[in-house]
């Protein structure tokens, strides 16, 4: 299939300084709330052609395309937008602090958006490391995407997520590893000499 796309991300490279906010409200003795987000609206022009045959399971290398060959057209992306709350609290001088977050997509090109489906938990830190409930990304998805080309870590086609996605277990798209993980239990250990460790559980 060829794909030829032209994206203006016009959060990340016209008005980058407004496209991007994190305000922190709080103390350490009261506890902190912070808003944060990031907005990418895009538009972009993409045409195709030579494509698979739409329902086909595999790819039609060996054998003439006869997908639908469409033309060149425009579309408004919102791409990786979001909106979020975090927050901690500490807990005395017990070197533990409760953490938590809310976070969610922001679709500025329909105006449609699900509350809390981005990473949103509930946890504890401290010495030992940190717990954490909720709907998270997964450990190889926080650990193995670390490039983010405009600030972007998936969503978006020039994110390195279209590559990491495609590794997991069989192929269902609820096999990879590379996702989101409803009814998560994570724990990752301290940082030690720049090496951490992380085990996550979703049933």
């Amino acid at each position: 299939m060829k794909r030829n796309a032209v994206a203006v991300a016009v959060g990340a490279l016209f008005i980058a300084p407004a496209a991007q906010a994190q305000i922190v409200f709080g103390n350490d003795t009261i506890g902190t709330v912070q808003f944060y987000g990031k907005l990418y609206p895009e538009v972009i022009s993409a045409k195709s052609s030579g494509a698979t045959e739409t329902g086909a399971s595999v790819s039609t290398l060996a054998s003439s395309p006869t997908g639908t060959t469409a033309g060149s057209r425009l579309a408004v992306d919102s791409q990786n937008s979001y909106l979020g709350f975090r927050g901690e609290r500490k807990f005395g001088n017990t070197g533990l602090k409760g953490i938590w977050q809310i976070e969610q997509s922001i679709e500025l090109d329909t105006g449609t958006g699900v509350f809390s489906n981005r990473n949103s938990f509930l946890g504890l830190a401290g010495g030992f490391g940190t717990v954490k409930l909720g709907n998270m990304d997964t450990i190889y998805k926080e650990y193995g995407q670390v490039e983010e080309i405009f600030g972007l870590t998936s969503g978006n086609f020039i994110s390195p997520s279209n590559v990491l996605s495609q590794i997991g277990i069989g192929n269902s798209s609820t096999a990879r590893f590379h996702e989101r993980a409803k009814n998560s239990i994570q724990y990752q250990t301290p940082e030690f000499q720049g090496f951490r460790a992380g085990l996550q559980y979703s049933p």
